[in-house]
């Protein structure tokens, strides 16, 4: 009786680190940028936002092209992208909108994305497992290395400080 105890103790500290995600069957209804996309899951109309990616913002520049890397990027989700999607979520973000892991069969889209190099990696992406977190990072260094996608129209600013300039900028102008 003590060992089977011990048995499910034991089982129970090893299984409780394994999250179990539930895969969910969406339809694309449109691309709404590099990392979010508008689905219809379970009836409803919902956006949903890539885990851990960060791709370049609409209107988004490369350092030394005229570029715009965001629709580059948003062009690039769309070709990625069927119909019919699979996809594993996360909860919501701080805007309401899903977060979630989308795969076309095993595949995980969001990774493809950094594969690419149609993304890049989001700072602040909690991963479920390292080799997960190594997976992409490994992704986004050899997309780095091989200058694939934006990373071959000369790089760029993150897009997180992107979008601090932009709103500095545009609170400027505002006070003016």
């Amino acid at each position: 009786m003590r060992k089977t105890y011990h048995l499910f103790i034991f089982l129970g500290i090893i299984f409780a680190e394994i999250p179990i995600f539930t895969r969910y069957q969406a339809s694309l209804l449109r691309v709404l940028d590099g990392d979010t996309i508008e689905i219809l899951l379970l009836g409803k109309k919902e956006k949903l936002r890539l885990s851990y990616i960060d791709a370049p913002e609409m209107g988004q520049k490369s350092d030394h092209y005229f570029d715009d890397l965001g629709l580059y990027s948003k062009n690039c989700l769309k070709g990625i992208l069927p119909q019919r999607i699979s996809l594993s979520l996360k909860g919501r973000d701080r805007y309401q909108r899903l977060l979630g892991e989308v795969f076309i069969q095993k595949e995980s889209v969001n990774l493809t994305m950094v594969k690419l190099g149609c993304a890049d990696l989001y700072t602040h992406a909690s991963f479920s497992f390292k080799s997960q977190y190594f997976d992409y990072l490994m992704s986004l260094e050899q997309a780095k290395y091989l200058r694939k996608g934006i990373w071959g129209h000369g790089g760029m600013a993150s897009p997180k400080r992107y979008r601090q300039t932009k709103k500095r900028v545009s609170s400027r102008q505002k006070h003016r």
